[in-house]
């Protein structure tokens, strides 16, 4: 029988059973980096270990349901914006000591894409594109004037460079590594046409892979209908900061409760009240009077997720620039009717309108005018729905996933069979 191969996940983002591991409350990020580790795990025949940078007292490894997990110790909180050389030595020593037959770095944006030129142990590289902050760095502030939010930030924040402004430095900083990153492969995997260019305009030479991301059960456990819903909540779930876009959906608010009294913003999300985008958030809502029209939510889990999905009239990704957002993916898979700003890849996931709404990001009176239009028609919010199930059924369908990866791989030099 064939010894079986090995291949190290390189991620910014804790799995679910490292945070469970260190105390964390939940994984940080990256579900579908979680989703798709279950599924290789399942139909792959391979050895797995995946390493993530987490500040803990020294590096902590361990096994669970036989794949292996490395949490590789910072001596300060971990952001996937800090580029720490111990950070890349320590990496490049658990190369040399797990000896992969490959190398999957999932994202562009932190420093462990580099990880592989400080290890002795030549092995092919992968690397999955997810944010690109060549990209997402000129958007940080989502069109917010830079003067105003200089006015709301606290001073504290300001020299500590620790909000908004701060956000857009460390992107601005971090994209120069990352142009570094991306000329150090040569295999990359992508979602839509927009990474794809993305990828060509810093490397020329870049071999492209299409893997498509899987959605989480739980998305599919929970189905939207006409008859559960309220009807004129707009439900919003990423409050990651000003590039997301909740200030255009507060905005369009005041437009809407002229014809739509009882119009409602549910948002899911950290909102930190004391400074960076939460204070800008808060104070644009008491602005234009209407606080008492927004719910803030908190962090939800999969489950309430799905269910806040299935009761929402509509639901909003409001991002001046998005690569392939989770969230748009899970809002079809409930089949909840999708209005989306224009920008990277989302055109792709809404089929190019036939499955969702368009407005240009930034804009709020065209976002109220398509909210409308789904208020006002149930005929349409149906066929946006069945439109968005048909979409997810195609492109997040798991054993086409795997396939796709597990060629990514074989071009890269790693064959695995299938269990």
């Amino acid at each position: 029988m064939p010894e079986t191969k090995r291949l190290l996940w390189l991620t910014s983002t804790l799995m679910p059973a490292m945070a469970q591991h260190v105390g964390a409350p939940h994984a940080m990020a990256g579900p579908w980096i979680a989703r798709l580790l279950e599924e290789v795990h399942t139909h792959l025949r391979c050895e797995i270990c995946v390493a993530a940078p987490f500040r803990t007292a020294k590096p902590l490894a361990f096994s669970q349901q036989s794949i292996h997990y490395v949490i590789l110790n910072r001596p300060r909180k971990w952001h996937y914006w800090n580029y720490p050389m111990d950070g890349l030595i320590d990496a490049g020593k658990l190369i040399d000591d797990y000896k992969p037959a490959l190398i999957h770095v999932h994202g562009s944006e932190h420093c462990l894409g580099l990880a592989h030129q400080h290890a002795s142990w030549q092995a092919p590289t992968v690397l999955s594109l997810q944010g690109i902050l060549r990209a997402y760095a000129p958007r940080a502030l989502g069109e917010l004037d830079l003067w105003d939010v200089i006015r709301q930030e606290r001073l504290v924040d300001l020299c500590r460079m620790a909000g908004v402004v701060g956000i857009r430095r460390a992107w601005r900083k971090a994209a120069q590594f990352e142009n570094v990153i991306l000329n150090a492969h040569r295999h990359f995997i992508g979602h839509n046409s927009w990474d794809k260019a993305q990828l060509y305009a810093a490397n020329p030479n870049a071999i492209y892979h299409h893997v498509g991301d899987p959605v989480r059960r739980e998305f599919f456990d929970t189905a939207w209908h006409p008859s559960r819903y309220r009807r004129n909540t707009v439900f919003f779930g990423n409050l990651a900061g000003a590039h997301k876009g909740g200030h255009t959906i507060v905005r369009a608010l005041p437009i809407l409760a002229r014809d739509f009294p009882e119009v409602h913003f549910r948002l899911a999300g950290r909102l930190g009240t004391k400074g960076g985008y939460g204070r800008l958030f808060l104070n644009e809502a008491a602005r234009l009077g209407i606080a008492d029209r927004v719910t803030f939510l908190g962090f939800l889990d999969a489950t309430s997720m799905a269910r806040e999905l299935a009761h929402a009239h509509v639901f909003v990704s409001a991002s001046h620039i998005d690569n392939n957002p989770s969230s748009v993916a899970e809002a079809q898979a409930v089949g909840t009717p999708i209005v989306a700003s224009y920008v990277g890849g989302v055109p792709e996931m809404l089929d190019d309108g036939r499955a969702g709404l368009f407005f240009p990001a930034g804009d709020p009176e065209m976002l109220a005018y398509r909210l409308s239009q789904v208020f006002r028609s149930d005929p349409l919010a149906e066929s946006m729905s069945a439109a968005g199930r048909r979409q997810v059924d195609i492109r997040h369908n798991p054993k086409t996933i795997v396939g796709e990866l597990a060629g990514a791989y074989a071009a890269a030099g790693c064959d695995l069979p299938k269990r």
